[in-house]
């Protein structure tokens, strides 16, 4: 039987692996999609989570995010260096209210990947629709998906518009 290896920047590792750290992934996006769907609902003016962001995170300095009007969340970091960007997805939980999951990748200084991150948030829009304030918890996971460290996160954001 022969070992097929996958890199990842540097990191080598068996497909079963990677596929693992693929299909985990996908399993939370879907699980996640499905509630995006069953829970869409169409915002009234000012409380819209959808659009560009720019903040300031607690752990990760200076911030850019993203919020599609599908539910997904692409998202930039200070740590841009140690870290891939951020994917993820997010639902409507009440008014000026939502909850995300957001995944990335985590690089050594060698630009090896050593594990990614989860963070699980709950955001706050104001009443304006202009400022948007975030408390999530953080986890790291190793190469394995062996959780490693859970952090506490907090963040706030000003939209980005077109002026």
């Amino acid at each position: 039987m022969t070992t097929e290896q996958t890199t990842i920047r540097g990191a080598r590792f068996g497909r079963r692996r990677a596929m693992g750290m693929v299909g985990a992934g996908a399993l939370g996006g879907a699980l996640l999609g499905a509630g995006v769907a069953a829970r869409r609902a169409r915002s009234a003016p000012g409380q819209e989570i959808v659009g560009s962001w720019i903040g300031t995170g607690s752990i990760s300095g200076t911030l850019l995010y993203t919020f599609t009007a599908d539910g997904g969340t692409i998202g930039a970091s200070a740590q841009h260096l140690g870290r891939s960007p951020v994917h993820g997805a997010w639902v409507r939980t009440g008014e000026r209210r939502f909850v995300g999951v957001s995944i990335f990748l985590r690089f050594d200084a060698a630009g090896t990947v050593i594990g990614y991150a989860r963070t699980r948030s709950e955001f706050a829009v104001d009443a304006t629709g202009n400022s948007l304030d975030t408390t999530g918890v953080r986890q790291l996971f190793d190469i394995d998906g062996a959780l490693q460290e859970s952090i506490t996160a907090t963040s706030s954001f000003t939209r980005i518009t077109a002026e």
